[in-house]
């Protein structure tokens, strides 16, 4: 692979104080590699989609929910774990932080969900052309996450050359000899190798090492220290099994890491010096970035970690977002009352949103003769796949639209609240009133609330765009993205409860409608509570 251009780099100083260069990657193997990606999809999908099939409507509830996870759960949790999707790793990319460390959960969520804005008007239009005027190729999901898309081609260390000396330690340096040597090393690959050779000869009173035969010193002093690192962190990355026996026999362990990765700062930093040859240097780099990767990585999320999130940590979100909040409540639930009403004084209303055929299928849903609420045909594992499909896509929808200064998501939630409104409405002038309230009652306590709060994450990062305070906008940005994904997986459990309800307890006809509203009843009160009170200790002692 060729190297990047140097204007590509995004450079980095790291905290033991090396510069760490990050070879940007633009837009043409991003878009090979998701290429590569939508191929994997498109073969799990089919593949996946025989043996369902034997499985009747229960396989058609478990491909729906398979075709979510493909679509939204297979790049966050890849990036998360590993940094790289399957396409990435094909065309040797990997996504970090933009200050070099791994990407975390809430990075990989924010900008794969925010993948909805890039992909406007058509064909990832508007990330391409975000891409293209970043300098380091960055779509609006990788601004707003704060990740960038790097070039990480495998490591490879050259076996040590066979002398018998040694390099003598080096000798500190002035700031303006640094600097001479570090003006060599960045023209060095511009030179041939005749002139590199002769200039390190020139500096060699500096370096107390000379051309090639210094650098080979170099290497074989220390060649050994990183075939064992190289080999540790292949084994940290989850290689080959071939890869693990080999490393199992290692002495690096896992407390002597860290001391062996600033050793490894301190010789990319000395290599950088003396101006050895690119070569050396683009090596050292990349076992350097894998070290760092793994020395500043995210924990990973502990059971109990979750738990507290739901029950104290969400809801104390929600409430830090509160304007953000009731401006998506009333952007929702106003629309919907004025088309519930006015659905009862001009009842055409319905036809400007519907056509014949969709309106006789709801009215079908809603019969008060049918055996099933809520459904034309299929299983309550089937519905219940549908509905974790449709509902979790929207909801994400609803936030990410927010990047394009909230209009996106209020425009959503309008919509929503429009059509929600106008479908209640004709349905109660009708006399179809009754089951549709008992089959939206109970679910709703989780559904609409998620779709409102989902909103207000969206509101939140469209503000964070127009008004970013005392900080920078991208910094803003950056900040908005983490609350929103934060949000986003609240949101995402409460929508998985509300289609479980919606498909195996809303839909029963049988349930007398007293039965209905009194299990509606605790499930709302449960939600408002939770929401309002989830976290107050917590809240207190932060």
């Amino acid at each position: 692979m060729a190297a990047p251009m140097l204007d590509t780099y995004r450079e980095v100083v790291t905290p033991e104080g090396v510069l760490l260069q990050l070879p940007a990657a633009g837009p043409l193997p991003r878009a090979m590699a998701w290429l590569v990606d939508l191929g994997v999809r498109v073969a799990v999908l089919v593949l996946m989609s025989i043996p369902l099939a034997l499985l009747d409507t229960f396989g058609s509830g478990l491909y729906l929910m398979l075709m979510f996870l493909v679509y939204w759960a297979y790049p966050i949790v890849c990036e998360a774990l590993w940094g790289r999707t399957l396409g990435k790793r094909a065309l040797g990319l990997r996504v970090l932080s933009r200050d070099g460390a791994p990407v975390g959960w809430m990075a990989s969520i924010t900008r794969n969900l925010l993948r909805t804005v890039d992909m406007l008007p058509f064909g990832y239009a508007l990330g391409l052309v975000s891409s293209l005027f970043d300098p380091h190729g960055r779509r609006l999901g990788d601004l707003v996450a704060g990740t960038v898309v790097v070039h990480a081609p495998a490591l490879y260390l050259p076996p040590p050359p066979t002398i018998d000396s040694v390099l003598a330690p080096p000798q500190p340096l002035r700031p303006d000899e640094q600097a001479a040597l570090m003006a060599f090393a960045e023209r060095a690959p511009r030179l041939s190798a005749a002139r590199q050779q002769e200039l390190a000869g020139i500096a060699e009173p500096l370096t107390g090492a000379q051309g090639q035969i210094g650098q080979e010193q170099f290497v074989a002093r220390y060649q050994q220290e990183w075939q064992d690192l190289e080999q540790w962190l292949l084994l940290r990355a989850g290689a080959s099994r071939r890869a693990r026996r080999k490393a199992s026999g290692l002495a690096l362990d896992d407390t002597a890491f860290p001391q062996r990765y600033r050793r490894l700062c301190q010789q990319l930093a000395l290599a950088r010096e003396r101006g050895y040859s690119p070569q050396l240097v683009q090596r050292l780099q990349q076992l350097m970035q894998q070290g760092h990767s793994v020395l500043y990585r995210t924990r990973p999320t502990r059971w109990r970690a979750a738990l507290e999130f739901l029950v104290a940590d969400f809801p104390l979100l929600v409430r830090s977002q509160a304007r953000s909040m009731w401006v998506a409540l009333a952007m929702f639930a106003l629309p919907a009352l004025a088309c519930f009403v006015l659905a009862q004084v001009y009842p055409d209303l319905i036809h400007m949103l519907m056509d014949n055929r969709q309106i006789a299928a709801m009215e079908r849903m809603y019969d008060p003769a049918a055996e099933r609420l809520g459904r034309d045909s299929g299983t309550d594992w089937m519905m219940f796949g549908h509905y974790v499909m449709n509902n979790i896509s929207i909801a994400l929808r609803t936030f990410a639209s927010g990047l394009l200064a909230g209009l996106g998501t209020l425009l959503v939630l309008s919509f929503n609240g429009v059509t929600i409104g106008a479908v209640a409405g004709h349905l109660q002038h009708i006399g179809y009133g009754g089951p549709f309230w008992r089959f939206v009652a109970g679910h709703g306590a989780f559904e609409l609330t998620a779709i409102v709060i989902a909103g207000g994450a969206g509101l939140q990062l469209g503000m964070k765009l127009l008004a970013p305070g005392r900080r920078s906008r991208l910094d803003a940005l950056v900040d908005g993205g983490r609350i929103g994904a934060r949000l986003c997986l609240g949101v995402a459990f409460m929508l998985l409860v509300a289609a479980f309800i919606e498909a195996f307890w809303s839909s029963i006809a049988e349930v007398p409608a007293w039965g209905k509203f009194s299990v509606a009843g605790v499930l709302w009160a449960g939600v408002l509570l939770w929401l309002w009170r989830g976290g107050r200790g917590a809240g207190d002692a932060h």
